[in-house]
């Protein structure tokens, strides 16, 4: 005799960030079922933080609840007496068991225990992240050595010392991406070596020659676009921070290359600094994300197979159904392979989304750096650079009021607020009352322009939306003349 087969229905199990689509008999009681599907959906997600060295927790159980009426399945019931069906949807969480304290033989295995279980909050993400925290602050002390005011000699011998420090960073990070798999941990190290590349680079060009020493900001702009490539290239980790880093340093290397060939002011550069990073701001969206398409996975060989066997259809023979059948296989197994995978669909949106917040940090940093150079570089601040940065300022901010996602909003958004507000500072010594009523006039623009942004982004109705476009436009229209004001165009045609 043989047994007949267990009846079944499908259902969805939920656990962690794992769903589980899978089949399930309906006569088995729970607790047989429960500790295979906390294996399977442990075998896909990542360990729970208050498991030390990975010992489940013998105080702890897993609970099966059911998603349509909240309920838990009991351990000594079967799916069927639950009422459960094909299609429903369940799931596996931890929960605390109330068992007694346990004795433990082991006084050190017993100290660890209650140390782990006495402070919670502490936990291996807690120790990596002291760790990032720390690391970024020696990395700030040092930068903050090779960019002070010292003496040439000192911050060259500190160079030298760093130049050491970015080659651990950087073997470290190649380490840890691929030989221990940790993605966050080798972008830490990998974009901790960059403001440290930055700091020598800029000792490197305080030896410039004085005939050269125009040309440094470029030099040191071209260097840390070679090492944002070279990161990306070398640690494959930290998308955003290696792009970001490439593409405002290819904004300011543009700008400082005008500079010293052109002789521009601070004035100019700085105007005209930002004036680039708020139109990459803008044309982020369609130069990312149209371009991000995926190709179908063809090459040569296949393709020139394929018309080779168009070119023999011709002279094969129609009755011939093997050949026929043979040709619709062949077929059919081409466009299968032209179909990417759900994985790689997933690894594109999310690099697609990584280069986009990527672009969007870089211009924002680009337009605060720019303003701030047009803001500080003159005492008193002219009214053209104060009217520029509330131009460029309230473009942003309505940029950010538009559906975008949190990073680039927030990047737009704090751009336009630092703006003004360094814009404000800079005028806290000027010798007019006038500079103290555009001061509060400009703070009282960050109030506005952060309540706007803030709250009518989600309650605005088609009319208001609407007008916020107009208003956008009008913005960006008006940056133009407002830099051909700043550069002196106006006086120059008025004086000709």
């Amino acid at each position: 005799m043989v047994a007949a087969a267990p009846r079944t229905i499908r259902v969805s199990v939920f656990g962690g960030r794992t769903q589980l689509d899978i089949e399930l008999p309906i006569d088995v009681p729970v607790v047989n079922l429960v500790p295979e599907l906390a294996e399977l959906i442990a075998s896909r997600d990542v360990r729970r933080e208050d498991e030390p060295n990975g010992i489940p927790n013998k105080r702890g159980r897993w609970v099966l609840t059911r998603l349509a009426n909240g309920r838990e399945v009991r351990g000594d019931q079967t799916l069927a007496m639950a009422g459960s069906q094909d299609g429903d949807q369940f799931s596996l969480s931890a929960e605390r068991a109330l068992t007694p304290p346990e004795l433990f033989d082991d006084v050190v295995d017993a100290v660890a225990r209650l140390n782990r279980e006495g402070y919670p909050a502490w936990s291996s993400r807690a120790a990596r992240v002291m760790a990032f925290v720390g690391l970024a602050m020696a990395v700030a002390v040092c930068d903050l050595l090779l960019l002070g005011d010292f003496g040439l000699s000192q911050r060259t011998a500190l160079a030298y010392q760093t130049v050491g420090v970015i080659v651990a960073l950087v073997i470290g990070a190649v380490v840890a991406r691929r030989y221990y798999a940790e993605p966050p941990i080798a972008a830490a190290l990998g974009w901790a070596a960059l403001p440290l590349v930055f700091g020598v680079a800029s000792v490197g060009g305080a030896h410039l020659p004085v005939g050269v020493n125009a040309w440094a900001p470029a030099i040191v702009c071209g260097v840390m676009i070679l090492a944002a490539i070279g990161g990306q290239v070398i640690v494959r980790a930290g998308h955003v921070g290696f792009v970001g880093v490439a593409v405002g340093f290819t904004l300011c290397a543009v700008v400082a290359v005008a500079h010293a060939a052109f002789h521009w002011t601070d004035q100019l550069s700085g105007t005209v600094l930002a004036t680039c990073g708020l139109f990459v701001a803008v044309g982020a969206d369609p130069l990312i994300m149209n371009r991000r398409r995926l190709r179908p996975l063809t090459n040569q060989r296949e393709s020139s197979r394929d018309a080779q066997a168009g070119t023999t259809e011709l002279f094969t023979n129609p009755f011939d159904r093997a050949e026929r059948r043979e040709q619709q296989r062949r077929t059919a197994a081409g466009a299968r392979a032209q179909v990417p995978s759900a994985q790689a669909v997933a690894e594109s949106v999310e690099r697609a989304r990584a280069t986009r917040s990527a672009v969007y940090l870089a211009a924002a940093a680009t337009v605060i750096a720019g303003t701030a150079i047009a803001a500080l570089g003159t005492d008193p601040t002219p009214w053209a650079v104060i009217a520029f940065n509330a131009v460029v300022a309230a473009a942003m901010m309505l940029r950010s009021a538009r559906k975008l996602p949190f990073v680039p909003s927030a990047s737009l958004l704090f751009g336009g607020v630092a703006i003004l507000v360094i814009t404000a500072l800079a005028l806290r010594t000027a010798p007019s009352a006038m500079y103290a009523v555009a001061a509060l006039a400009l703070l009282a623009l960050v109030v506005v322009g952060v309540g706007i942004a803030v709250f009518a982004a989600d309650r605005r109705s088609p009319r208001w939306a609407r007008f916020g476009d107009h208003l956008d436009y009008l913005a960006l229209a008006a940056v133009l003349p407002v830099l051909a004001w700043t550069a002196g165009l106006y006086a120059q045609v008025v004086g000709g």
